[in-house]
């Protein structure tokens, strides 16, 4: 997916017509089905694991909590040990964050990239909070000197290089986090700073690790000593396995491309045909990380939709923007060029299987279009008969592209279609921008809005704007499905509120176990 470019996206209302560019209608179709989905298996085993993975992650925080108990170290006052298990609460979060980012496509499948990557932003916040108080919690309450049970009351000083690391990993995990949330206003590639970004991670593990083992009280013991070694170390393999095993095994599947055509200025679709294999079993709306170098470290990769169909064919077709040095230099590559494809992530598109849906509202801004062709194409394949609206939004009309395209499939969907354009300088038919909520209610017609589902994918505060309106005109979060590369919300988003929520009773839990911990041990 070319990332659209921000702009202001603000929510005043205004009075707009909805223009139809066609309609059809076609006898009932049969339930859409993805290959690998519980709809294609019959079961509910994907919908059960998404459930599970909450749980798991939880567990796997509280586990060194567990094994601490199991140890029977002795124990001592309760603001020690409340700072021993804050900070291994925190420690087990922050070697979690590398799972989140690893690219895993069980848990993709299951709950979605989207979902996985907010999660992972939002759970970095709720570390820092943990660890960046640690140390504190020994100096805010009072503590008694001399020995308890024949151990030093103070915290444990056994190592200058213990607490030294401690030190160092504080520090650079508060730079790391506040680095990461001004990543896009950063004057640096991004290839730039996902190396920093991973292997300055990597370097805060080591570091907590080294404090944890050498000062911990706790980690005097063996089993919990040789957990947290098993533990850092399994997170430098997925760091391992994303920048080189990865790329290694994505050699033997390669891919050439067939065709780059410009569609207007900046923006170029590419087309990549499969190179000795069958292609890529994918859905409609999930995305890959794309590269065309065959250098062995995989950091010039970028993601991006997919704007084909599985019921197309083989190949894979992408629209991309040019806003940066990688995208940039799309319309240059040659036809033949070999490229490498790490994929399908994400299930954007897995809501089309609702048979109980009331219609589909699709929303694109600029090339946000593209996983919306890949939808489009699969109602169609599908005989789809109910209500289908795309809204695409362009800042000038010289982004507007493929309206034959559109057409042609509002002739075998009931589709309408409506441009939005700000410059005031539009083509006869489109609507002023930006995208309104009289807009999107003229979109959900019928008794049955609620039942609609909606796909949103555009710059950030588009989607912020989108998802309030939505909210605002009766339709459920579970049935607006966005797609973010770029994870900043505004403050008053639904987004927004669902993960100051989440962080919220992800630290209440810690919390109270850390609690129950401190009680129970010292």
């Amino acid at each position: 997916m070319g990332i659209p470019g921000r702009r202001a996206w603000p929510r005043k209302p205004q009075s707009l017509q909805l223009r139809v560019a066609g309609s059809s209608r076609r006898p009932p179709a049969p339930r859409l089905s993805f290959p690998g989905s519980p709809a294609a298996r019959g079961d509910t085993m994907s919908a059960s694991r998404a459930a599970l993975w909450p749980l798991a992650y939880l567990a796997a925080i509280l586990l060194p909590l567990a094994l601490a108990l199991l140890a029977g170290r002795p124990g001592r006052p309760f603001a020690v040990e409340l700072s021993a298990a804050v900070g291994m609460a925190g420690f087990s979060l922050l070697l979690l964050e590398f799972v989140l980012s690893g690219r895993y496509q069980r848990i993709s499948a299951d709950v979605g990239m989207d979902a996985v990557m907010r999660f992972h932003q939002a759970m970095a916040w709720v570390l820092l909070v943990l660890l960046l108080i640690h140390p504190y919690l020994y100096a805010l309450f009072p503590r008694p000197t001399g020995l308890v049970d024949g151990l030093p009351a103070a915290p444990p000083a056994d190592s200058a290089v213990g607490g030294a690391s401690g030190m160092v990993a504080w520090i650079l995990l508060a730079a790391l986090i506040t680095l990461s949330a001004v990543r896009d206003d950063l004057p640096v590639r991004y290839e730039t700073w996902r190396l920093s970004h991973g292997f300055g991670a990597l370097l805060v593990a080591v570091l907590a690790a080294a404090h944890t083992i050498l000062s911990g009280h706790h980690a005097a013991a063996p089993a919990l000593a040789g957990f947290w070694i098993v533990a850092t170390a399994l997170a430098a393999l997925t760091l391992l396995r994303a920048y080189v095993l990865k790329p290694l095994l994505l050699r033997r599947r390669p891919w050439r491309i067939r065709d780059v055509r410009a569609l207007a200025p900046g923006i170029h679709e590419l087309r990549l045909t499969p190179d000795g294999h069958a292609g890529l079993p994918y859905q409609a709306g999930q995305f890959v990380w794309l590269r065309f170098q065959d250098r062995l470290p995989g950091l010039t990769e970028h993601p991006f939709s997919l704007a084909s169909s599985p019921a197309e064919g083989p190949e894979l077709r992408f629209l991309i923007k040019a806003n940066g040095d990688f995208t940039g230099g799309i319309g240059d590559l040659p036809e033949g060029r070999r490229a490498l494809v790490d994929g399908p992530y994400g299930r954007f598109g897995a809501a089309l299987e609702d048979s109980e849906a009331s219609g589909f509202l699709l929303i694109a801004g600029g090339v946000g279009l593209a996983p919306m062709l890949g939808l489009l194409h699969t109602l169609a394949a599908a005989g789809e008969t109910r209500p289908v609206r795309l809204v695409v939004a362009n800042a000038d009309a010289r982004e507007i592209v493929l309206d034959k395209e559109l057409q042609g499939l509002a002739e075998r969907l009931d589709l309408r279609v409506t441009r939005v354009v700000d410059d005031p300088d539009r083509p006869d038919g489109a609507l002023p921008g930006p995208v309104d909520t009289a807009l999107l209610a003229e979109c959900l017609t019928g008794a049955e809005r609620a039942r609609w589902q909606a796909f949103v994918c555009a710059p950030p505060g588009m989607i912020d704007a989108v998802e309030g309106m939505l909210e605002a005109l009766g339709l459920p979060a579970s049935r607006v499905h966005a797609e973010r590369f770029r994870y900043r919300y505004g403050l008053a988003s639904p987004s927004a509120r669902r993960n100051l929520r989440l962080q919220a009773v992800v630290l209440a839990l810690v919390l109270a176990a850390v609690a129950a911990f401190a009680l129970a041990v010292g």
